[in-house]
């Protein structure tokens, strides 16, 4: 198998959603003239993946680490965590089965990359991503979406349960939850067909421009996000109030 990370021509559920949020700021990390910014979170999210399906990391997590390889302190609490989504037999249900699968695919033409974490055993029609959130409850603007969503849309989860569905061939996709909380609490929430077809459809109407135009470094300015750390400093001067200040609390439900 090839190396998936190093991979660069093809389309992946993150780089897809990365080009979307800002084109501009994509590009340049593709180029290496910009550092895109890796949060403890999606750290400690890789780090309970693999120690829950391998029992060892490989990654480069050392941020999260004392020098010895064991975690900080800060961060202990990630072990209990994984204990208890072990002893939760339920729970274990959904994500117990072929791990980390890889595949490349197209897309009406476009070449595609995936990663999945789990083919559950216990069912045919399904496949299960594994996420850690700091809670289960909390709601994000999402610019797509118009207004505040669940987290799990405003973050595209909803975009890689459509392509995951497409490329594995499964009419069901799950995310198993557990919450960084003392205790952790576990949720199983599975994505409504209708979310995964708008998704789809998203998916359809975007990726021609991404593949053929954004990754090739054309069709896009700078952003006008307040908080893009890669445009705030490159773009015009933004001269209207609606440039800036999008309303952030309505809701599409």
């Amino acid at each position: 198998m090839e190396d998936y990370y190093g991979i660069k021509e093809k389309l992946s559920n993150s780089t897809f959603k990365y080009y979307m949020e800002c084109p501009a700021r994509a590009f340049a990390v593709d180029q290496g003239t910009h550092m895109r910014s890796t949060s403890p979170a999606l750290l400690i999210g890789n780090y309970v993946d693999e120690m829950l399906f391998d029992g060892q990391c490989d990654r480069d997590l050392s941020s999260l680490m004392k020098k010895d390889g064991t975690l900080l302190k800060t961060h202990s609490y990630i072990l209990s965590i994984i204990d208890e989504m072990r002893s939760d037999k339920a729970f274990m249900k959904y994500v117990t089965g072929k791990t980390q699968e890889q595949l490349f695919f197209d897309i009406d033409g476009i070449p595609w990359k995936g990663k999945l974490d789990v083919i559950p055993n216990a069912f045919e029609d399904m496949i299960v991503d594994l996420k850690t959130a700091a809670k289960i409850d909390d709601w994000m603007y999402s610019a797509r979406h118009g207004g505040r969503v669940p987290f799990y849309y405003a973050r595209g989860y909803d975009i890689q349960a459509a392509v995951y569905c497409y490329a594995w061939k499964r009419d069901r996709f799950v995310l198993a939850i557990a919450t960084k909380t003392k205790p952790s609490g576990r949720y199983l929430i599975e994505f409504p067909k209708e979310a995964i077809s708008n998704a789809w459809q998203y998916v359809l109407a975007n990726q021609h421009k991404v593949f053929h135009e954004h990754m090739k470094g054309t069709g896009f300015d700078y952003c006008q996000a307040p908080d893009c750390d890669h445009c705030a400093g490159k773009r015009k001067t933004i001269l209207t109030m609606a440039s800036v200040f999008t309303p952030k609390e309505d809701t599409p439900f």
